[in-house]
């Protein structure tokens, strides 16, 4: 059988048997270049909302990505500082650590975040670090979407307290 194609015999009423072969069913080309024309349009309005919704999801996640480091430097350094056993000792610290705590984070020329203290006797010493995005865009990794919808900036601060 191999190589024939499949056919069905039926008996008829009037005892004869025809072969049956299945019937396709043809469509005209005017209904096909029809569907293929809505499915375009279709896939033009649906891809241009989901590309700007992938986009927008990947800007926002950068940005929070940001936020953590800069919360986590910000924790180290504050950890470090409250060590120091004198306000010139934790300011000496201070200044020795913020700028290695920078290291790696965002790698763009001229993007670095900005750490300050409030000072450094105590009872309690507030540090505080600011990172901005530049206005041109070059301290994002990924482009805007939505011009104006991301913040220009993050920030983050750490108290803590300590004993002289």
């Amino acid at each position: 059988m191999r190589g024939r194609a499949l056919s069905i015999r039926i008996v008829r009423a009037d005892g004869s048997r025809k072969p049956v072969k299945p019937c396709r069913r043809r469509r005209s080309r005017a209904s096909e270049g029809g569907e293929r024309g809505a499915t375009l349009i279709e896939f033009a309005l649906i891809s241009s909302l989901m590309f700007a919704m992938l986009f927008g999801i990947l800007s926002y996640g950068e940005i929070l990505a940001d936020q953590v480091q800069l919360r986590h430097r910000v924790s180290e350094i504050s950890r470090l500082v409250s060590l120091g056993e004198g306000a010139t000792d934790r300011e000496l610290i201070f200044n020795q650590i913020k700028g290695d705590r920078l290291a790696g984070f965002m790698n763009i020329n001229g993007c670095a975040p900005e750490f300050e203290a409030d000072g450094f006797a105590g009872p309690a010493i507030t540090i505080t670090a600011r990172y901005q995005y530049q206005a041109d865009g070059r301290c994002r990794v990924m482009p805007e979407v939505f011009t104006g919808l991301l913040p220009e900036g993050i920030g983050t601060r750490a108290s803590f307290t300590v004993a002289d």
